[in-house]
């Protein structure tokens, strides 16, 4: 947060929202200060500790956290840039205003269920209610993400991790030590489970769940490759890299973009020279891997129609159609066309259309090429048949797309 402007941005953030910032280490002495020393108030010789230990243990700069507590308090964790031990943390807030503000009922439950004596139940309604109460939870994530990006000048993902993950993935986060004479196999097999969870998310495209895997992956020690530390941690996101592939590839995503993507972060990783770089670009490969696959996965569509679509979407510029087709797989017309509606929920002509359409995008955004030159590159073979199908896809014709573009 060290940029004048974006500090201001950041500082406009939290009088918004009415959110406090504080930076903590864990060796501060004032970890207390994290829930307005709540907790030593009701529980005797609270240790603040473990619950700092929790709100920050997944942080990163370009990856923070919002953690929920197990007395249901939110914040956001980030870890500084500039220290690796030192973290901004925002919060308490609440997205929801607690029910037992109104019910005693619920206030009974509230209070058995974290162990607080009933003679603290008018400090807890007291507390609770002058906690900050957003009602608008999804512009408040984006705000935060957004702010951070434009800080860090690199994408940012926010992880959710509660209470409850915590204490299940302790255990899991036990370190392997190399040069241990005896390795602790429950933890071993954890590393394993964890790296195949992790990819089973990348497969489904599940950003979120894969991040938070990815960080609990990085809670492993892994064995140094070589005397190199930099080449070593390069060597083990090249091989992360292969990983995601395979799993974009049980995603049944066409291995043409899948390489597309994996040479690009070959390149990526050779030329990083420090482990900030190499922490990043782990995550952004997670994430794009996790785009690719929610973007061109083929998985729920039978083998014909993964077929058809995936030779679509490479040879859109030639005479494409339904016959075409039926003759290639030697199937029916009518039984090809019933089957591409059902699971693509568009006729393949549509689909084709909008194949065409899409590269025409791309060339009216990059090229000054005419008309008649972007309709037959991109499969039409008649420039007033291009003009119609892009209007009725767009809502305006090409020059006028082209002419928004300039204006």
């Amino acid at each position: 947060m060290d940029d004048a402007k974006n500090y201001d941005l950041f500082g406009i953030f939290l009088n918004a929202y009415r959110i406090r910032h504080i930076q903590l280490s864990a060796a501060a002495d004032n970890l207390s200060t994290i829930d307005f020393e709540f907790r030593r108030q009701i529980y005797q010789d609270f240790d603040y500790a473990p619950l700092f230990a929790s709100i920050t243990s997944h942080a990163a700069p370009a990856l923070p956290v919002e953690y929920v507590d197990d007395i249901g308090l939110h914040y956001f964790a980030a870890r500084m840039i500039e220290s690796e031990s030192t973290y901004h943390i925002l919060g308490p807030f609440l997205f929801q205003s607690p029910s037992f503000l109104e019910s005693d009922d619920d206030l009974v439950s509230f209070l058995e269920k974290n162990n607080i004596h009933p003679r603290h139940s008018s400090q807890v309604k007291n507390y609770f209610a002058r906690i900050t109460v957003i009602s608008d939870q999804l512009a408040c994530k984006y705000l935060y993400e957004a702010i951070l990006e434009k800080t860090l000048g690199t994408a940012v993902h926010l992880l959710t991790v509660t209470s409850a993950d915590t204490k299940k993935d302790a255990i899991a986060r036990q370190s392997i030590s190399a040069s241990d004479t005896t390795l602790d196999y429950d933890a071993f097999e954890a590393r394993y489970e964890t790296e195949n969870k992790m990819l089973d998310a990348i497969a489904a495209g599940d950003t979120q769940k894969a991040l938070y895997y990815l960080h609990l992956f990085r809670g492993f020690t892994l064995k140094t490759r070589t005397d190199n530390p930099l080449r070593s941690a390069k060597d083990y996101i090249i091989s992360a890299n292969t990983a995601f592939r395979k799993a974009a590839e049980r995603a049944c995503v066409h291995p043409l973009y899948i390489d597309q993507i994996s040479g690009r972060f070959i390149e990526e990783i050779e030329q990083a020279d420090s482990f900030v770089q190499l922490d990043n670009l782990n995550a952004n490969m997670v994430r794009k891997y996790c785009l690719l696959v929610r973007s061109y996965s083929r998985a729920q569509y039978s083998p014909l129609i993964r077929n058809c679509l995936n030779y679509i979407d490479f040879n859109f510029k030639q005479p494409l159609s339904l016959l075409f087709f039926a003759e290639k797989y030697a199937v029916s017309k009518n039984y090809l066309s019933t089957l591409f509606h059902r699971e693509v929920k568009v006729t393949m002509t549509e689909y084709i259309n909008t194949a065409r359409i899409r590269h025409a995008i791309m060339l009216l955004n990059t090229t000054d090429l005419s008309m008649q030159a972007i309709s037959e590159q991109c499969g039409f073979s008649d420039a007033n048949y291009f003009t119609r199908t892009f209007k009725k896809i767009q809502g305006m014709s090409p020059l006028k797309y082209r002419q928004s573009l300039l204006g």
